[in-house]
């Protein structure tokens, strides 16, 4: 039996968060590009991490801050929408609107993400060097 590399598995998990966005605005939606920026930047950091970087330079940490926290809004959201946890698809006529502001909102936390998981890798090599 072939195991998959990381990578492959990388991919099937992005393609199943894409999906499940084009799957809960509706295929026909032309705002589905512009929610998938937060998540393709996503799959780019993760791909850079494992491919390789700078020697003592991990970028494994600041890729799953900002995937945890950037990520996770645009699924989040998404999933509150497609499930209507709290009437959020339909407890207003103006509640679709999120969406046009959800990438922004999602890029603010992802770059948060990203510095948290740099500090957390700083701190990290610190410990493991004393």
């Amino acid at each position: 039996m072939i195991k998959p590399s990381g990578i492959v598995i990388t991919n099937i998990a992005y393609a199943l968060c894409v999906l499940f966005i084009a799957f809960a605005e509706g295929i026909i939606n032309p705002f589905i590009p512009w929610n998938l920026v937060p998540v393709v930047i996503g799959y780019f950091l993760t791909r850079r991490a494992m491919v390789g970087t700078v020697p003592g330079q991990n970028a494994a940490w600041p890729a799953a801050g900002y995937n945890a926290a950037g990520v996770g809004t645009v699924i989040f959201f998404h999933m509150a929408w497609l499930f209507d946890w709290g009437g959020m698809a339909t407890g207003s006529s103006t509640s679709a609107l999120i969406f046009i502001f959800l990438p922004a909102y999602a890029l603010i936390a992802g770059a948060v993400g990203f510095l948290v998981g740099a500090l957390c890798r700083k701190i990290y090599i610190r410990a493991v060097k004393k």
